[in-house]
């Protein structure tokens, strides 16, 4: 089960809002693209806890595996199965 919004009533600018939901015994990876050409991500949140950030002072949520491919801009999350929200902030 998968639902987005661009939408700013229920988000920032320059975001997306994904709720997901990974079924018992299964393992997902979430990817979210650049919004715009050139954009990079500011932050990662989830259930609106930072859990990756682009600003070296933020300590990233270590019970997450993100990759970022500094190439596309492209961020990776990998998760095991569960209801997730995720917002993706880009600058």
């Amino acid at each position: 089960l998968v639902s987005y919004t661009r939408d700013e009533r229920d988000t920032i600018s320059n975001s997306i809002l994904l709720r997901v939901t990974i079924p018992p015994n299964a393992q997902a990876r979430i990817m979210f693209e650049p919004l715009f050409v050139g954009g990079q991500c500011k932050a990662l949140i989830e259930g609106n806890k930072v859990i990756w950030s682009s600003d070296v002072n933020t300590m990233n949520d270590q019970g997450f595996s993100i990759e970022k491919d500094s190439t596309t801009g492209l961020m990776t999350v990998h998760i095991g199965s569960g209801q997730y929200e995720f917002q993706a902030l880009w600058q």
